[in-house]
């Protein structure tokens, strides 16, 4: 439902509807297809988005530290798990 509101409202309602028509289409293929659980696909997508946030995060820090550097920041930018080093 979220993803038809947001596309509804920046699109109107005809294109929301085709645009999540095509989404349940495409996700029933890739189930179908591939022989997955659907569980899975929404597990990859959960992680996608949650390295992204990681890396988001990871650059405000160091650009952060990076504009006020001190012996505390460059300790916590060598100490950073980050994924995008």
């Amino acid at each position: 439902m979220e993803f038809y509101q947001q596309k509804q409202r920046e699109q109107g309602a005809g294109k929301a509807i085709c645009a999540t028509a095509r989404k349940l289409l495409t996700v029933l293929f890739v189930v179908f297809k591939k022989e997955l659980d659907y569980w899975y696909l929404e597990d990859r997508l959960y992680n996608r988005k949650l390295r992204a946030l990681d890396a988001a995060a990871c650059v405000l820090t160091l650009h952060r530290n990076a504009m006020h550097p001190t012996a505390k920041s460059a300790a916590l930018i060598r100490e950073t798990p980050c994924l995008i080093r």
